[in-house]
Formats: structure tokens, C-alpha cells, sequence
């Protein structure tokens, strides 16, 4: 584990579970308010907070961070806008994104930054690319895989143990990664 303890949320905790991630288009639809809720697409906004407890010693949860992000210009549509929370938060320096959809993922280089934000295939047994964020913590050091905290299931797991299939390694199951700046502290 890091140095300091990451206390993983899940996406579908009642208490934010239903709030609408994002910018609320016009003439929106009840459907469209119920497909895009904290539980359904909410993984990236949770994972945020289980990064920025880790990062500030605060804690956040998913529905603060939304209401915050909603107020800043944090997000276009229901996205987060990765560079929005460097302007609110110090102790986050948003350095890009890694995109490893077509090339390998740079785990050596994703591997010093963590813990940190990481895109997978959430169901690498198809063809299709679905997309979920989990939160790396530490890559094992006796197996190519990172420990991660999941908000879908709220649990901490291994990331190929879990999404993993057969001949797969890290650099196949991560399509990206948020690079962020290390800053000192005292």
C-alpha cells in the first residue's frame, strides 16, 4: 500500500449514488438523468476523491466533488475536465493524459506516479472498448499488476485479477492514464 492509507469509495454509495454527474444539457430527459448518475458513470468523479483524500488528507466524496466541479466549469457535459481540478486543488498538477488505446501503456512511467487515476477495458472479454476508471495504487512486486481501489465495487483488488484475461498484461488492459506532476511538501 502507499504511505498513506487510500479508503476506496464506491460509485453506488445511497448517499450520491443518484446525484446527475455534469452539466445537465437542455429539455433533459428523466431517462437521460437516470443513465447518467454517480452510480452508472461515476467512476472517474470517484476516483478523484479517493486521489485527492490521498492527496490533501480531506475527505471528498463523489457528490461534493461533482456540486465543486459543476460550479468551476469542471466538466463539458457529463465529462470531467482533467485540468479543472489542478485550479482547485494545490496538490494536484494535471500533466496530460497518457492514451494507450493503440500503443502500450508506459507502465514504468505510470508506475512512479502512483497512485494515480488509470482507464481500463472494463470488459476485456469482448471486442468492444468499455471504458472504467480504478484508481492504481501499487503494482505488485512479484506479478505485473497493480493493486487498485475500484469504485464499482468500492473494493480494493487486483486490476488484472479482476478485469484481466488470459495472455493479457498491464500495457494491453490500460487505454489511459492521468499523468500528474509531482509537487513537494514539507
Amino acid at each position: 500500500m502507499p504511505k498513506k492509507k487510500i479508503t476506496p469509495l464506491w460509485q453506488g454509495n445511497k448517499y450520491w449514488a443518484d446525484a446527475v454527474v455534469g452539466i445537465l444539457p437542455y429539455n433533459v430527459t428523466a431517462k437521460y438523468k437516470k443513465e447518467n448518475t454517480i452510480a452508472k458513470i461515476g467512476c472517474l468523479v470517484t476516483c478523484y476523491c479517493m486521489l485527492l483524500q490521498y492527496l490533501t488528507g480531506i475527505e471528498w466524496y463523489p457528490d461534493q466533488l461533482n456540486y465543486l466541479l459543476k460550479r468551476h466549469g469542471g466538466f463539458d457535459k457529463n465529462l470531467v475536465v482533467h485540468s479543472s481540478i489542478s485550479y482547485l486543488f494545490n496538490e494536484f498538477i494535471f500533466g496530460g493524459l497518457y492514451l494507450c488505446k493503440d500503443v502500450p501503456a508506459p507502465v514504468s512511467d505510470i508506475t512512479l506516479m502512483l497512485p494515480t487515476i488509470i482507464k481500463i477495458d472494463y470488459d476485456p472479454h469482448t471486442t468492444q472498448i468499455e471504458g472504467h476508471w480504478v484508481l492504481a495504487m501499487e503494482k505488485g512486486k512479484d506479478r505485473d499488476d497493480y493493486l487498485i481501489a475500484d469504485p464499482l465495487s468500492g473494493q480494493i483488488e487486483w486490476l488484472l485479477g479482476k478485469y484481466g484475461k488470459k495472455g493479457w498484461n498491464l500495457e494491453r488492459i490500460i487505454l489511459a492514464a492521468v499523468n500528474r506532476k509531482n509537487i513537494t511538501t514539507n
